[in-house]
C-alpha cells in the first residue's frame, strides 16, 4: 500500500468536523470526536499509543483551543470506512475553563435530592408498639415475634399460650388488662399471626458532584454512622437525625461523579451506640 493515501501516511490522523461537549450540572463535561486514519496504522505503536486512555483532548485536536485542555481521552471505538479508511470515535470527560491549583481548586457544583421511600420493619419498632406503657405488652409482642407465644381464641376473651407446651400463661383480663385491648391486642395478635413487619416511611437525601478527586477518606469514615453536617441543608424533623448510607464513585477518564445518600432515622433518632461514634 502506498505511504501516502489521499493525504494521509500510515501513522497520522485526520479530526472530523463532528467535535461536540456537553457539561453536567455537576460541572463536569464529556466531549465527542471522531479521527480518521490508516488501516495499517493500527500496526504502528506511536500511533496506537496517541489514543491511550489519559491523553489530552487538545494533543489530539490541536485546532481545539486551550479552554479543553483538562480534558482526557476516555475511550474510543473503532469502525471501518470504505476503502483503507477506518474511524476512531474516541469519548473524553474532564473539566475545561479553570486553571486549577492548591490555592484555587477546581469549583464543583453539587446537586441534591430528596427522595422518599418505604423501608420494611419489625412491628416491634412500630411507633404504637413503642409506645405500650406495659413492658410485658412489648415483651409478649416480642415472645410472639420470635414464636414462644401464641394467641389462642377461648369464646370471646382468648388467651395467651406457649408454644411449647400449649400451657395457659394467663387469661389476658386478668393479669395484664392491657394486652386485652387496643394497639397491645391487636399487634399481638398480628405477631401470632407471623405478620411480624410493616412498612415504615422513610426519606433518602443525594448530594451529586463531579470532581477532580474522588470521595475522601473522611467523607468514607462517615458512612454508616450519624452525620451531623449533612451538605445542603435537607429537611429534619425533632428527634430524628440522618446517617450516611451510601457513597459512590465513578471515574471517567480524570473525572470523578461522586455521590453520597444519608437516611432519615425513625422518631428517636439511630441508635446512638451502633451508629454515632468515633473510631
Amino acid at each position: 500500500m502506498s505511504a501516502d493515501v489521499y493525504g494521509l501516511n500510515v501513522g497520522e490522523f485526520l479530526p472530523g468536523n463532528d467535535f461536540k461537549a456537553s457539561q453536567s450540572e455537576s460541572g463536569g463535561w464529556l466531549a465527542s470526536q471522531s479521527f480518521t486514519f490508516l488501516e495499517d496504522s493500527l500496526n504502528d505503536t506511536t500511533f496506537t499509543n496517541r489514543f491511550k486512555k489519559g491523553t489530552r483532548l487538545i494533543d489530539l485536536n490541536p485546532s481545539l483551543p486551550d479552554f479543553w485542555s483538562r480534558v482526557y481521552l476516555e475511550k474510543t471505538e473503532v469502525s471501518s470506512q470504505k476503502g483503507p479508511f477506518q474511524t476512531i470515535s474516541a469519548h473524553f470527560a474532564g473539566y475545561a475553563g479553570f486553571e486549577t491549583n492548591s490555592q484555587n481548586p477546581q469549583p464543583t457544583f453539587p446537586t441534591y435530592a430528596l427522595r422518599g421511600g418505604l423501608r420494611s420493619r419489625s412491628i416491634i419498632e412500630h411507633p404504637k408498639v413503642a409506645a405500650l406503657f406495659y413492658t410485658m405488652d412489648r415483651r409478649y409482642i416480642q415472645g410472639a415475634i420470635d414464636g414462644y407465644y401464641a394467641w389462642d381464641s377461648v369464646g370471646e376473651v382468648g388467651r395467651i399460650i406457649s408454644n411449647d407446651d400449649t400451657t395457659q400463661i394467663s387469661e389476658c383480663t386478668a393479669v395484664y388488662p392491657a394486652v386485652t385491648e387496643g394497639d397491645a391486642l391487636d399487634f399481638f395478635k398480628l405477631a401470632s399471626a407471623g405478620d411480624i413487619t410493616y412498612d415504615s416511611p422513610t426519606l433518602f437525601w443525594t448530594k451529586s458532584w463531579d470532581s477532580e478527586v474522588g470521595i475522601t477518606k473522611a467523607q468514607l469514615a462517615l458512612l454508616g454512622k450519624v452525620d451531623d453536617n449533612v451538605d445542603g441543608d435537607p429537611p429534619t424533623e425533632t428527634g430524628r437525625d440522618w446517617r450516611l448510607n451510601d457513597a459512590y464513585n465513578e471515574k471517567k477518564g480524570e473525572l470523578n461523579r461522586n455521590s453520597l445518600e444519608w437516611e432519615l432515622s425513625e422518631r428517636g433518632g439511630w441508635n446512638a451506640v451502633k451508629y454515632d461514634f468515633d473510631e
